[in-house]
């Protein structure tokens, strides 16, 4: 992979060597996690919902190598069910009642 490579232009090259049966090194995980962590604590928002690419890392990392997303959840975390959207760790998830 180039190092001359836009981050949009890297993103889609993974993509297809994914798609394709390529092998993802550590170095690759390692760098999406960071991405991933980068774009997280840019958000202006309380809540961060991480984009396809993102959320492949983050899986990859969760099942490959753990111990790079220690960084990750010592800050946020992922909710219980529903949509995957990073949370700041001591957010307390509601209960969401449906009113008939």
């Amino acid at each position: 992979m180039s190092e001359d490579m836009s981050h949009g232009e890297r993103q889609q090259f993974l993509q297809r060597e994914l798609e394709a049966g390529a092998v993802v090194t550590l170095g690759d995980i390692k760098t999406g996690v960071q991405e991933l962590i980068c774009a997280i604590e840019n958000n202006n928002r309380p809540s961060y919902n991480p984009t396809r690419m993102q959320m492949m890392w983050y899986l990859l990392a969760k099942l490959r190598a753990p111990h790079l997303l220690q960084p990750l959840h010592q800050k946020w975390f992922l909710p219980e069910g529903g949509s995957p959207t990073f949370r700041p760790v001591g957010y307390e998830v509601a209960e969401v009642k449906r009113v008939s």
